[in-house]
């Protein structure tokens, strides 16, 4: 879930920044850079600290987060550049480090299987979420969604995974 919600996001990025008004720098790669960014930046220091606290609440948090800052970044007017940069790192950071850590979880519960886990949580997971861009493009495009309307809904498949996630042992 979290793989099509960053594909999304990043399809519409330049659409986004655009139809809020931000400078082009931000329109022209700038924003998507920032974003994946976030999540490089993050997925080392989130896994040290999982091994501290347990994967499964680490994957609570970062999706809670992820979900606050996600709709934050879609749902607010143009913010001042800085507080959109730092809320562009966050979002990247905290969405795109949950499936290396369900992989690191799935490894953990199953050690004997970690191929298989490993297969399925990131080949199958980024293959079923290629077809993302396509529906919120479509979705985008329909007058009354829009961009904004288009990443809200995606964005709430979050909010999906976070009520999947408390199932989690």
């Amino acid at each position: 879930i979290v793989s099509s919600v960053m594909l999304g996001i990043l399809f519409l990025m330049p659409e986004f920044m655009e139809a809020r008004g931000y400078p082009n720098w931000l329109r022209d790669g700038g924003a998507s850079a920032l974003w994946i960014l976030g999540a490089v930046a993050l997925m080392i220091p989130i896994g040290h600290v999982a091994d501290r606290i347990g994967r499964r609440r680490m994957m609570l948090i970062l999706i809670a987060l992820g979900v606050v800052v996600y709709f934050t970044v879609v749902w607010s007017p143009r913010l001042p550049v800085p507080v959109f940069v730092v809320l562009l790192l966050m979002g990247g950071g905290c969405i795109a480090t949950v499936n290396p850590l369900g992989v690191s979880l799935g490894q953990q519960m199953a050690p004997h299987h970690a191929s298989i886990i490993s297969g399925v949580l990131m080949g199958l997971a980024w293959a079923a979420s290629a077809f993302s861009p396509a529906m919120v493009g479509a979705l985008a495009k329909v007058q009354s969604i829009g961009i904004i309307g288009a990443l809200a809904i995606s964005g709430s498949l979050l909010c999906v995974q976070l009520c999947l996630a408390l199932f989690l042992p």
